[in-house]
């Protein structure tokens, strides 16, 4: 399944007013339903759902930096930096997702033999 993007802020500071996180995700929330209804429960036809979505974390799975809060304090906040792309834990994460996905369907296999 696709990944959700990232914050308001990344997307802010990206793309401006062209994009925002509130209907990107929802548009990969509906992608996702789509997929879930058509093809989940459908290992009997070797078809099997990777929850990518679901492993990706918010915190560790997006590259982060630092920016002052504003002009006047030296008070630093965190803020995601890539409105839609996982950090290469992210991509790690999605990873093991996808392996145990992989092993469930060689054990589905081996048991229907």
């Amino acid at each position: 399944l696709p990944v959700l993007g990232s914050d308001q802020y990344s997307w802010g500071s990206k793309l401006g007013c062209r994009g925002s996180a509130k209907q990107y995700e929802h548009n990969i929330k509906m992608a996702c339903r789509a997929l879930l209804e058509k093809y989940d429960k459908r290992r009997d036809e070797k078809i099997f759902i990777s929850p990518m979505l679901l492993t990706c974390s918010p915190f560790t799975g997006v590259e982060l930096a630092d920016s002052r809060e504003n002009l006047y304090t030296d008070f630093m906040v965190r803020h995601g930096t890539n409105w839609v792309h996982p950090s290469i834990t992210g991509y790690r994460q999605m990873g093991t997702a996808l392996a145990g996905a992989v092993e469930r369907a060689v054990l589905t296999e081996k048991n229907t033999d």
